[in-house]
């Protein structure tokens, strides 16, 4: 009996289903070595973040949660986090997110998709692992008055990644930091996308020793919890943590498509076989669609 693939016309939501493992995945090598995701398209859950591997959930460290709001994401209207141009002194902290990710000698990816909507004078945060000292932390930032503003990957006072200035205001992008891993001089790459998937502004790679985060603090997104929140001022949709390199096709399908590491693959129908000597037409299955 012969099989069709149907497409699946639903976005993942916790009500609808979203791929848990490389198997379920229509795009399974943004499965493999996914360590954490925090998708706030999947649903409101209220004054947390959960992480879809189960391991890592975060709360917001402030009387004042950011809005769940429907974003002008182009390809889908969905849930993202919105933090006003006050200051709310808000973030997600993530606080059992594990060390290593950020250790001198290990390989990771971060992924995340924002827009930004107003330009600040000091530097705010999307991500932050902070540490007491200014060789011990990892931070993406937005640092710039006007736009169109840069994104910086910084590490200390002198060590910084600098996207150029490519940031447009109301402009949903999606930033990559990727380590390699490779020895003492670990490579940390920034990448910019548009929502085609375009690299955008100046992508250097940066060699740098010895800053790994100081582990006693948390990861937090939209601000920085250990130095005054340094409140993100935009929206964030969602972020993915990786213990691997993601390639720049990998960087590119998530920047198309923020939630590709958690679409479901297309479902499976049998065709009937012929009744009557008359062959079913292959489009039969479209009414099994719904949902």
């Amino acid at each position: 009996m012969a099989v069709i693939s149907a497409p699946r016309r639903t976005a993942p939501s916790y009500k609808t289903g979203y791929a848990r493992s490389a198997f379920q995945c229509a795009n399974p090598s943004l499965q493999k070595s996914l360590f954490g995701g925090w998708i706030p398209a999947l649903g409101n859950v209220g004054d947390g973040l959960r992480d879809i591997m189960g391991k890592n959930h975060g709360t917001f460290l402030s009387s004042t949660v950011p809005v769940w709001a429907k974003s002008g994401i182009p390809s889908e209207s969905q849930e993202v986090l919105e933090w006003g141009s006050e200051v709310n002194n808000s973030a997600v902290s993530l606080g059992n997110m594990p060390n290593f990710l950020f250790k001198q000698l290990e390989v990771w990816s971060v992924i995340t998709s924002f827009s930004i909507a107003e330009c600040a004078s000091d530097a705010r945060t999307l991500i932050a692992k902070y540490g007491t000292g200014s060789d011990r932390q990892f931070r993406l930032i937005t640092d710039q008055q006007t736009a169109p503003t840069n994104l910086e990957v910084w590490t200390g006072a002198t060590l910084t990644l600098n996207s150029g200035d490519v940031i447009e205001l109301d402009t949903w992008y999606t930033a990559c930091v990727t380590n390699d891993g490779t020895g003492l001089d670990n490579s940390v790459s920034l990448r910019v996308f548009d929502t085609s998937g375009s690299r955008l502004g100046i992508l250097a790679d940066w060699d740098h020793k010895g800053n790994s985060a100081d582990f006693s603090q948390p990861v937090s997104l939209g601000g920085n919890i250990a130095n005054n929140f340094d409140e993100f001022r935009g929206e964030l949709g969602a972020t993915y943590f990786y213990t691997k390199m993601l390639s720049v096709p990998e960087q590119r399908l998530v920047a198309r498509d923020n939630l590709a590491p958690i679409r479901l693959k297309p479902r499976m129908f049998p065709i009937p076989a012929a009744v009557g000597g008359v062959v079913a037409s292959p489009y039969y299955y479209e009414s099994l669609l719904a949902g």
